[in-house]
């Protein structure tokens, strides 16, 4: 078995990955206890799979209550390409004091994209581990 090591940085014990998304350096928040995968909707343009018409969906979380539209979002993370249905929302300011420490962060990888993947957490070494064969 061949796994994928993702390096992340931890900001106030909160765990951050560098992703391309639009041809752009973000980060993710990495948040297993979120159902969803969140993105910020100033991020999100025409090359990303969403419509008008899309489903409209609620997410309630320890913050509140997030509605959007389902999209699949295509992002790099570290060479790798990956995809993931995202609830693209406005998400205001609510990564503010991490965009200062990091730059911008577009929106949170829920446990819909680890679960995909199989993605495993290791806060000791900072990285994921995703086995290739997961990999689309």
């Amino acid at each position: 078995m061949s796994m994928v090591s993702i390096p992340f940085k931890r900001i106030s014990n909160i765990p951050f990955i560098k992703v391309v998304l639009e041809n752009k350096e973000q980060y993710f928040v990495i948040d297993s206890g979120s159902a969803a995968s969140l993105l910020d909707e100033k991020y999100l343009n025409n090359t990303i799979n969403s419509s008008e018409d899309a489903e409209t969906v609620s997410v309630s979380g320890i913050d509140g209550t997030w509605e959007g539209k389902k999209a699949i979002v295509w992002f790099d993370i570290d060479g790798v390409n990956f995809r993931s249905l995202f609830l693209v929302s406005d998400l205001g300011d609510f990564f503010r004091i991490p965009e200062e420490k990091l730059g911008p962060v577009a929106g949170i990888l829920g446990g819909n994209f680890l679960y995909h993947y199989k993605a495993v957490i290791d806060y000791g070494k900072e990285c994921i581990f995703i086995d290739e064969k997961n990999i689309d």
